[in-house]
């Protein structure tokens, strides 16, 4: 018979690049089934090989893997543990591949051998050599082997799981070295995986009566129970035999079987579904009744209670290695790491690759975490599979965030460009900021690149809760300003006007007051912080200031003011109040340069509320004239109109033009916008228009949104990514979010579903 692998005459095989295939050990419908050794962990493995290459064939995989991994979690010893799956290609088609847990036998001269129930229950009145030792027929152990085929039908049946093509060529004899007895191992979960709607599939000598005749079509466990029953009768009286044709026990048996047990086995197989045993627990509890009453045995454990001790034993085994393990420290199981590294090296492997690197990922538990993060090093961020491995790390964390967060601590400042990477990816696809990492803000070790730092100012601004993030993105601002004078722009539009869209919620609420009260002080928190930071010259704690020639102190102290200023002008409202309450200094530094002014003008530009209130205090309050002096000036200067900037702009693409209007302290500039989207703009208008909206300045979030969503129809038509883009870049505005989420939803069921998924995704996160 040909098969897929050509391993006669001793050929030896590799199968996705660890394992090395030397046995053929049963072909089915769906597969075929080997003898390998895995290289990685130097064990013998059962590699499950799949005969199609179509998406069905891919699918049955999936789903058996899926099956396979609900069962591990009874940490049971009646079912093979999944420890990887792949598609492998061969002859330019990709197989999918299922690497087992591998059963054998070994006697007891230590020889190991691979058979099934099929190849040791004899035919009914031949004499053949039975192929386990005589132990296995004695008849105490072969009524326990009976209870143990039974029980592990139980506990599928616990899981929501029904076989549907259990036979004695599916079930295994397994024993240990130095194990005194064998125990059954169930294989073949492909008629497991098939949907609830499928009929039953199997084969006819193992399928009840009703499914036999056509009554029935719909699986059931009783499918099971009758088929367990019939192995069960054959296993005392030989294969082929049956209640109806009065067979006695084969000759092999040592011992008599008691007729109680005999009877509890006739019940099993009556033809009426309603005379039979209606569930598994029941018959395992018939059975151990039977033989306990029959044969006086003593008092032991019932199957019930041995499953139960032995599901505990993996949690209580992990939990001993975490309490004996250094502090702090997270202990891995070996399996693990070795599971976690064979599906990321699987990724640089033309040939092979994970079936389904996520659920490959999450079947091994929380524990996998450190080691994904770790192998981070191996990833490229341009292949699928990195959000893939980020996303099965998102799941794991729902089962114990406390091993994400430890291992985060650990990574996060990993010496490994590609590790820190991976850890900040997953940070921000869990919406977390690590404290750890604001010592990397504040100062700089040579640790992280200038791309690296301001991906962790990004993070911090949109994830950290802590007041201390402040201090650190005000040093990070500090630091960057003074090594190159010339990325103030680019700070103001990354860091200063963004500070205030930190989310400070380790600031304990007064006693008494409401919630709403409580988010107030809170807001009120950041301007104060930078007030404070700026009169206290922050910047001068740092030793790249030191660094500086003392005459160019002063002057590159004016400009971190100004920096501090753009920062504190984005807190808006809460910025006046800070202003209005006298928290603001007036004047800092040795050279006594001017604060209140500079803060108050920088808010004024951009709040007519902030301009009333200083002119106000002008007459009396020199800074203030002077602060409302400096608007009246800044205003001066912009001679041109925004509709002249915008129709350049719009006509010739200028950078120079496009950055004046995206940072333009007014909401003029997209006024015209909205004007101009009125007047059907050409396509490279309209591209142009996008950009623009994409890269404003956050302080006009609002606007931005209003004048998306009014022309919604006119922009996504034009460019759906992009628009989606500036939907979603920075968080929406409660007031437009009702809006927002209605116009993604729409567009669901169309040629942009993918996007506007995505969109909802990230708006409702």
């Amino acid at each position: 018979m040909a098969t897929l692998l050509d391993i006669g005459a001793g050929r030896v095989v590799p199968v996705a690049v660890f394992y090395k295939v030397s046995e053929l050990l049963g072909i089915g419908r769906y597969s075929e089934v080997y003898k390998a050794f895995d290289t990685n962990s130097q064990t013998d493995v059962a590699v499950k090989l799949y005969s199609g290459f179509d998406p069905s064939a891919h699918e049955m995989a999936r789903a058996e893997g899926e099956t396979l991994a609900r069962i591990a979690k009874l940490n049971s010893e009646y079912f093979p543990r999944l420890r990887r799956s792949a598609r492998h290609r061969m002859h330019n088609r990709n197989h999918p591949v299922l690497i087992l847990e591998l059963a054998s036998y070994v006697d007891a001269n230590g020889q190991k051998a691979v058979f099934s129930l099929k190849e040791v229950i004899p035919e009914a009145g031949e004499a053949l050599p039975p192929r386990p030792d005589a132990g296995f027929w004695a008849s105490e152990s072969l009524v326990h082997w009976i209870i143990h085929l039974f029980q592990g039908v139980k506990q599928l049946h616990e899981v929501g799981i029904i076989h549907r093509d259990l036979k004695p060529a599916n079930i295994l004899i397994k024993r240990a070295a130095g194990q005194s007895v064998s125990l059954p191992l169930f294989l073949d979960f492909n008629s497991a995986a098939s949907t609830e709607s499928q009929p039953s599939r199997g084969t006819p000598r193992y399928l009840p009566p009703e499914v036999a005749s056509g009554k029935r079509t719909a699986p059931a466990t009783y499918d099971d129970l009758w088929a367990i029953a019939m192995i069960a009768w054959e296993m005392i009286h030989g294969q082929g035999s049956s209640p109806e044709n009065g067979a006695k026990p084969h000759d092999y048996i040592s011992g008599s079987i008691p007729n109680s047990v005999i009877d509890v086995l006739r019940r099993a197989l009556l033809v009426s579904p309603e005379s039979r045993y209606q569930s598994a627990g029941e018959l395992v509890t018939a059975l151990e009744s039977a033989f306990r009453s029959d044969s006086h045995a003593e008092e032991e454990l019932t199957a019930d209670e041995v499953a139960r001790g032995r599901a505990s034993m993996e949690r209580i085994r992990i939990a001993m290695w975490q309490a004996l393990a250094p502090p702090g420290e997270l202990v891995v199981p070996k399996e693990v790491e070795v599971a976690v590294t064979t599906a990321i090296a699987w990724l640089s492997e033309e040939e092979t690759q994970s079936l389904d690197l996520v659920a490959e990922l999450v079947r091994l538990g929380p524990l996998a975490i450190p080691i994904c993060l770790q192998q981070g090093y191996r990833l490229s961020r341009e292949k699928a599979a990195y959000d893939e491995i980020v996303r099965a790390i998102v799941q794991l964390s729902s089962a114990d965030f406390s091993i994400t967060l430890r291992s985060i601590d650990k990574y996060a400042l990993s010496s490994n460009l590609g590790v820190r990477a991976l850890c900040w990816a997953v940070c921000e696809a869990l919406h977390y900021f690590p404290e750890i990492m604001l010592d990397s803000l504040k100062g700089d070790e040579g640790l992280l690149l200038p791309d690296e730092r301001l991906k962790v100012a990004d993070l911090c601004i949109r994830f950290s809760t802590r007041k201390s993030a402040v201090l650190a993105l005000v040093k990070y601002m500090c630091r960057e300003y003074i090594l190159d004078r010339a990325r103030y722009h680019d700070l103001c539009t990354t860091v200063a006007r963004r500070i205030h869209e930190l989310q400070l919620r380790d600031e304990p609420a007064a006693s008494g007051s409401t919630p709403q009260q409580s988010i107030v002080v809170r807001q009120l928190i950041t301007p104060l912080l930078i007030a404070q930071d700026t009169e206290q010259c922050v910047w001068r704690e740092l030793r790249e200031f030191d660094q500086i020639a003392h005459s160019a102190q002063e002057e590159t102290e004016k400009g971190l003011i100004e920096l501090m200023a753009e920062a504190f002008a984005a807190t808006g409202s809460a910025g006046l109040e800070i202003l209005k309450t006298g928290k603001v200094p007036r004047n800092t530094g040795p050279s006594n340069l001017p604060v209140f002014r500079r803060f108050a003008a920088k808010l004024a530009a951009t709040s007519p509320e902030a301009l009333a209130w200083l002119k106000s205090q002008a007459p009396r309050d020199f800074d203030a004239q002077r602060a409302v002096e400096s608007v009246s000036r800044d205003s001066e200067t912009k001679q041109e109109s925004p509709e002249k900037l915008l129709a350049e702009y719009l006509r010739s693409g200028d950078k120079k033009l496009f950055n004046e209007l995206r940072f333009w302290k007014t909401g003029a500039v997209l006024q015209r916008v909205k004007s101009r989207l009125q007047n059907e703009p050409s396509s490279s208008e309209l591209d142009r228009i996008l950009k623009l909206l994409k890269g404003h300045e956050s302080r006009q979030r609002a606007a931005v949104i209003d004048v998306l969503l009014t022309h919604w129809a006119t922009l996504s038509k034009a460019d759906y990514a992009t628009a989606v883009q500036v939907l979603t870049q920075f968080e929406v505005p409660p007031a437009f979010l009702s809006r927002a989420t209605d116009m993604l939803n729409r567009d669901l069921s169309g040629p942009h579903s993918p996007a506007a998924r995505k969109g909802l995704e990230l708006l409702l996160r």
